[in-house]
């Protein structure tokens, strides 16, 4: 039963990773790069250098998304011009809103 069920919500993942990577290439196009997971349920977007992520992360918020920049992971909080976003806690429609929000918060800026 274990198995079954681990088979399915990997699935379901698989392809929650996918609608946020389709979304995010039609939202941002060339600007962005994804990195895929190695494991876990979060993707790294890293952005133009142009683009201040931290300030985008403000905005996104005022859109009703929150989004954590890289130097939240950063142990020595220096600035990574990135963001990671997770994918596990969204269904597929959540994830397509949450996108275009990020992507009006960014044009917003």
């Amino acid at each position: 039963e274990l198995k079954k069920h681990l088979r399915r919500v990997s699935k379901e993942y698989a392809a929650r990773r996918e609608v946020l990577q389709g979304c995010l290439h039609e939202a941002f196009g060339d600007s962005i790069q994804v990195r895929e997971p190695e494991g876990g349920l979060a993707l790294w977007v890293r952005f133009q250098d142009e683009t201040d992520v931290d300030h985008l992360v403000e905005t996104a918020l005022t859109h009703g998304v929150v989004v954590r920049s890289a130097r939240q992971f950063s142990p020595m909080n220096l600035p990574e011009n990135a963001l990671r976003l997770g994918f596990a806690s969204l269904d597929r429609d959540e994830i397509r809103q949450a996108t275009l929000r990020l992507a009006r918060a960014m044009n917003a800026r």
